[in-house]
């Protein structure tokens, strides 16, 4: 664990596009509309979408700017990406016209954990996502 505490402030530039991402997400859950799925699109693929995008946008961040090992990145992955969701269906709860829903992180957390997985395979592909 002490390898997340000496983390160089350059190596933050590789979360920035994560947290960016949460905080737009969080915007959007702010807002009291409800989003229409397109098509036969479901709100449950929309919550599997989003959360998945930040899992691969999360899973960059760690695994290009923290010294631990993978399986230890991958555990932080999946754990803080539900916390963050549950967070933000919490967040909802308070937002007129919106709610808290179970289900919802259920599709996040599935989302989360496919996020993970298709970083750790595009790792194994393209050099853009392979650890320095």
């Amino acid at each position: 664990m002490a390898g997340v505490f000496n983390m160089k402030i350059k190596n933050l530039v590789y979360f920035l596009p994560s947290i960016f991402y949460y905080a737009l997400i969080i915007f959007l859950s702010s807002q009291s509309f409800q989003v229409k799925a397109p098509l036969s699109f479901s709100d449950k693929g929309i919550h599997f979408l989003e959360f998945g995008l930040f899992s691969l946008l999360l899973s960059y961040g760690y695994f290009k700017g923290l010294n631990l090992s993978p399986q230890l990145k991958s555990v932080i992955i999946i754990g803080s990406g539900i916390i963050l969701s549950l967070l933000d269906e919490c967040h909802q709860y308070f937002v007129p016209q919106r709610q808290f829903d179970v289900l919802d992180i259920t599709a996040d957390s599935i989302g989360i954990i496919f996020g993970l997985l298709l970083f750790l395979y595009l790792r194994q592909r393209v050099k853009f996502f392979k650890e320095t």
